[in-house]
């Protein structure tokens, strides 16, 4: 379902309007975009925390793969991350000898185990990064790089929704089709609270039945897995 614009009104703001029994006049389409992103962010925190199997993406992204990579530079542990990172899947380093390692993650708060605080380290600390720390929009290394390395250092991430603009007409939610009605009934329910509609208990009802749904689709489309054969053991006894 395209954003705006169908030339059979098959489209999420008609939709919306029709939910809501209104115009653009009453719910203007600057409203109703800005309602359909928060859509989509809420479909986003629900889909990538109903399972952490599945690697969720915006289809509107599909032509570049969630994969960051920078140079590593000598004497340097702090490295800025995209604003679209929403969850770091993996980290990656080449070491001095140009080898890809996969890096340790821990945390600052991780003080009771001081070979794995990054923050304890002495000033010395210097070599092949073997583990890293997310600090706010920043990934710290180590040890220290003591070496240079061009685009040495890769992150495998999550990253957010493509969002809709109030321009954009035959655009589509970069999510499966089944839910594009989830984007409207969300924001069409913001409306109904707002004017204290009495549809507004219906819509909340197929809103909270859309959200179980997508949390039931994601927590169902796991990775590929290898699917193992057992033998049945009986006891004769």
């Amino acid at each position: 379902m395209q954003f705006n614009s169908n030339a059979d009104s098959q489209d999420i703001v008609h939709e919306v309007l029709k939910i809501c029994d209104t115009s653009t006049n009453s719910y203007p389409v600057v409203d109703i975009t800005r309602r359909c992103n928060t859509a989509l962010d809420r479909f986003w925190f629900l889909a990538m925390t109903s399972n952490g199997l599945w690697q969720v993406d915006d289809l509107n992204n599909s032509t570049t793969l969630p994969i960051g990579t920078t140079n590593v530079v000598s004497g340097q542990y702090d490295y800025s991350l995209a604003s679209d990172v929403l969850l770091i899947e993996k980290v990656l380093c080449k070491d001095a000898n140009g080898n890809w390692q996969e890096l340790e993650p821990v945390d600052v708060t991780d003080s009771k185990n001081e070979s794995r605080n990054i923050w304890t380290r002495p000033s010395s600390n210097s070599g092949s990064p073997t583990k890293y720390d997310l600090v706010a929009n920043s990934l710290l290394l180590d040890p220290v790089p003591n070496y240079n390395s061009t685009n040495g250092l890769k992150v495998v991430f999550q990253r957010g929704p493509s969002y809709f603009d109030t321009d954009d007409n035959t655009k589509t939610p970069g999510i499966p089709v089944i839910f594009h009605t989830y984007i409207a009934r969300y924001a069409a329910l913001q409306f109904l609270i707002e004017k204290r509609l009495p549809a507004v208990q219906g819509i909340a009802q197929l809103v909270a039945e859309d959200e179980a749904a997508i949390k039931d689709w994601y927590a169902f489309r796991n990775k590929a897995t290898r699917t193992r054969l057992t033998v049945r053991q009986e006891s004769n006894r």
